[in-house]
């Protein structure tokens, strides 16, 4: 059973199990952390995410001192699909994308270190499933703004 403990102000408990519900994933004994960090931390300008196959969970750090303007994912290696920037506008839309993100790397399975071409697949996985995910969902805190950009 998906477990999400949330340690922030932002309401994406309920979001994030739609959105594995919507994808129609067995994510069973998975634990989503999401929880404050700060830059001096982590090094991270807005927030970040990992998972680990060890212990089965996937850990996304908020800053909580960034306003969430905007929030840009770009390519990370040459292959055959290019990304554009990415635009977040929320703080909500940039926690479901991170945990998409490291979804798909647990759907991936263990690979040992992540490879360029993991990350591609993940960034693109995590795109395509928030955008379908916005079509159908009625969450208001995603609809303010419209996620900018594009996957070749």
């Amino acid at each position: 059973m998906l477990t999400v403990e949330n340690k922030t102000r932002f309401d994406v408990e309920n979001l994030i199990r739609e959105s594995v519900r919507s994808i129609k994933v067995r994510v069973d004994d998975l634990k989503v952390i999401i929880k404050y960090v700060s830059t001096d931390a982590m090094g991270i300008s807005q927030a970040a995410g990992f998972y680990s196959p060890e212990s089965q969970e996937i850990h996304i750090w908020v800053n909580p001192f960034s306003n969430y303007s905007s929030f840009r994912v770009f390519k990370l290696s040459t292959g055959k699909k290019s990304f554009r920037p990415v635009v977040f506008r929320t703080a909500e839309q940039i926690i479901l994308f991170l945990f998409l993100h490291e979804l798909a790397h647990c759907l991936q399975g263990p690979r040992g270190h992540p490879s360029p071409s993991d990350e591609d697949e993940a960034n693109t996985f995590a795109l395509t499933q928030i955008r379908a995910f916005l079509q159908v969902a009625n969450v208001p805190a995603l609809q303010k703004r419209r996620i900018r950009g594009e996957v070749k």
